[in-house]
């Protein structure tokens, strides 16, 4: 099981309700507002996966997974999800070629996105 499982959105109400359900499954997260202090707490704390919204007033979700995987030596990069309502978000992440990550459409479903954290977990 992950040890810590941080989640960045800039709606508030959003970013609590995901902590709250991983949460329930017995997982530690970390939740932030703001990708920028989400970078702070990567810098201070070990994570194992980060789930992030795309679109974010201060930087984007494809800058904010770049800058955590790059300020990681090679067997502390954690996973990444992005959550995006957006129809070009898979654009937006093209250039991110060798980082691995999974692109979860919003609305999100529970289910499928509990499902990419337990398979993450297993790799």
């Amino acid at each position: 099981m992950f040890n810590v499982i941080l989640i960045v959105d800039d709606e508030p109400d959003i970013a609590e309700e995901l902590a709250d359900l991983i949460e329930s499954t017995g997982r530690d997260v970390i939740y932030e507002t703001s990708a920028l202090s989400a970078l702070k707490v990567a810098k201070n704390q070990s994570l194992d996966l980060v789930i992030t919204d795309m679109r974010m007033p201060d930087i984007d979700g494809a800058e904010l997974i770049r800058r955590i995987h790059d300020s990681c030596d090679d067997r502390e990069k954690p996973g990444f999800i992005v959550v995006s309502g957006h129809l070009g978000a898979s654009d937006d992440l093209s250039h991110l070629h060798n980082i691995d990550y999974t692109l979860v459409p919003k609305p999100i479903d529970v289910n499928v996105l509990l499902s990419l954290i337990a398979a993450k977990e297993q790799k």
